[in-house]
């Protein structure tokens, strides 16, 4: 019984932090591209890489089980595979998001607006 309350917990944790990932994303697509094209790119990159890792996180725990189940292998040996390889992704991807906020926090680049001189239109 609480191993599958536990599985129910984490199942609906993974499925928020999914729709939360995908929010983020279509906050990065829409409002930043069109307001600050500059910091888009880094932000979108990071939206899509926690995505990715998310995805990634539950795909290797059911890969892990399965092979486990089937072949009786080493759990342990997984386990750190799964856990290195998510800890890349979230790193590149909150250096990302880093990168995507100084450029928000930077002065906007893209072509200046012309202030000329009154009279000289």
């Amino acid at each position: 019984m609480t191993s599958t309350l536990f599985g129910v917990f984490s199942g609906v944790l993974s499925f928020v932090d999914f729709v939360l990932m995908i929010v983020f994303l279509v906050i990065s697509l829409t409002s930043v591209r069109t307001k600050r094209p500059d910091a888009f790119l880094p932000i979108a990159l990071a939206a899509g890489l926690f995505l990715v890792n998310i995805v990634l996180r539950i795909g290797m725990s059911v890969a892990m089980n399965m092979f486990v189940s089937r072949t009786g292998g080493d759990i342990y040996s997984g386990l750190a595979a799964s856990s290195l390889l998510g800890f890349l992704v979230n790193l590149i991807a909150w250096i990302m998001l880093l990168i995507g906020i100084l450029k928000l926090a930077g002065d906007p680049s893209g072509p200046r607006p012309l202030h000329l001189p009154p009279g000289a239109y």
